[in-house]
């Protein structure tokens, strides 16, 4: 069996659990909670009055893709784990600060533009390899500012001149370009002031 189908199963197990609810509670049934983490294999799972969540252990793949790996395995995973550093817990992604359990600021710091940039280029050196979960993640990169653009708020971790500094190279991806567009609004939002923009960010 390859990693990536591998890794296709779990999604998909993942999922299954999560939205039937059949996750046991932490708290309620330990044992059983126990017993459903072990025949999950390189997912860190949580089912408690805080959290309910079944991530993938980011190191784990990424340590068996250069094990045991092809190419296309290495790379995704690790532009996996440069998206997420911290592993699976918690589930930030690069291009946003955790403050608090729930959320955080977001950075301008070249960390969006980065990430879309990886994910592009895996994409394009191998298309037909975990075509799915690659489009996952540019979506959830283009979704997090699509928000912003909505929402019309940034929480940021920085200043504004920054923002737009990003948002500006961002833009030039052009209107056909679904990242683009968003950056694009959002920048008109930011300039015109119909956008709020709250620097050094604290959500909540």
């Amino acid at each position: 069996m390859t990693i990536e189908r591998l890794f296709d199963l779990g999604e998909q197990a993942a999922y299954d659990l999560q939205s039937s609810n059949a996750m046991p509670r932490q708290e309620g049934a330990p044992e059983a909670f126990a017993a459903v983490e072990k025949q999950m294999p390189g997912y860190h799972l949580a089912n408690n009055q805080m959290v309910s969540f079944v991530r993938p252990d980011v190191p784990f793949f990424r340590g068996l893709a250069q094990r045991r790996g092809r190419p296309q395995d290495i790379a995704f995973f690790a532009a996996l784990g440069d998206e997420f550093p911290k592993g699976s817990t918690p589930w930030f992604p690069a291009y946003m600060e955790q403050l608090t359990d729930e959320g955080g600021c977001q950075r301008f710091d070249g960390s969006f533009t980065r990430i879309d940039g990886t994910w592009r280029r895996f994409r394009q050196t191998w298309p037909q390899a975990y075509a799915r979960h690659a489009a996952k993640q540019l979506d959830r990169v283009e979704g997090a500012m699509a928000k912003m653009a909505e929402d019309k708020i940034v929480c940021a971790c920085g200043d504004q001149p920054d923002a737009e500094r990003e948002l500006e190279g961002l833009a030039r991806l052009g209107p056909q370009d679904r990242l683009g567009k968003s950056a694009a609004a959002l920048l008109r939002g930011l300039r015109d002031r119909s956008v709020t923009f709250k620097a050094h960010c604290t959500p909540g």
